[in-house]
C-alpha cells in the first residue's frame, strides 16, 4: 500500500518519462490489489472452515463483522482497479469516505485554505429564533 501511495505523478514535460512513471504507478497498485485479493481468499477460506467445523453459530457476530469488511474490501479493490488501472472516473455516489462511519459525507465548504471536509451537515433549530443554524460535524 505504501509503495502505491508513494508513487507520484510525474511533473516531467517529457512524454516518455510520464509514461514510465504511469506504468510504475499502475504496477504498484496491481501488486497491492493482488496482495489484497490473496488476503481476502484466506479470510473466506477461514470463514468456510469455521462453518464446516460447526463453529459458525458461536461466532455469528464476529463473522457478520468480518463479512461486512470483506464487502468493503471487494468494493475498494474494484474501485482502485477501475480508477488507477482502467483510468475510469468513479461516480461520487459510489464513493465511501469512511467504512467505520458510512454516513460521512464530502462537504464542500467553499472557503480558502480548507475547501472541503469530511463529516455530516446538521441543522439545529432554535425555537426562540426563526432562522435555522447550520453546522458542520467533522469526522
Amino acid at each position: 500500500m505504501r509503495a502505491a501511495q508513494n508513487k507520484k505523478h510525474s511533473k516531467s514535460k517529457n512524454e516518455e518519462e510520464k509514461k514510465k512513471n504511469d506504468t510504475l504507478i499502475v504496477d504498484a497498485h496491481q501488486i497491492y490489489i493482488d496482495t489484497a485479493r490473496k488476503h481476502l481468499t484466506k479470510v473466506k477460506k477461514t470463514l468456510e472452515s469455521i462453518e464446516k467445523q460447526g463453529f459458525y453459530d458461536m461466532y455469528v457476530p464476529a463473522t457478520e463483522n468480518i463479512n461486512h469488511f470483506v464487502e468493503h474490501a471487494v468494493r475498494q479493490i474494484n474501485q482502485i482497479e477501475r480508477r488507477v488501472i482502467l483510468g475510469e472516473a468513479i461516480p461520487h455516489h459510489e464513493k465511501v469516505f469512511s467504512i467505520v462511519e458510512p454516513h460521512t459525507e464530502w462537504v464542500s465548504k467553499g472557503k480558502a485554505g480548507v475547501p472541503v471536509e469530511l463529516g455530516l451537515k446538521v441543522c439545529i433549530m432554535d425555537s426562540s429564533v426563526i432562522t435555522p443554524h447550520f453546522f458542520m460535524v467533522s469526522s
